[in-house]
């Protein structure tokens, strides 16, 4: 689980806030990646050689 806390102090009115944090998150791909897990994968070609290969 990954938990976060934003913590804002201004004059500004909370619907102005809720819409900037529904912005923020919508536009964030780390954000988007952990709601929407996809496979993944890497492989690491040295010189012609893989040499390494993995995935989740």
């Amino acid at each position: 689980m990954v938990e976060k806390h934003v913590i804002i102090e201004t004059p500004e009115p909370a619907e102005k806030i809720q819409a900037l944090l529904d912005e923020a998150e919508g536009s964030c791909m780390a954000h988007h990646a952990l709601r929407n897990p996809i496979p993944w994968s890497t492989r690491l070609v040295y010189n012609g050689n893989e040499i390494d290969s993995r995935e989740g």
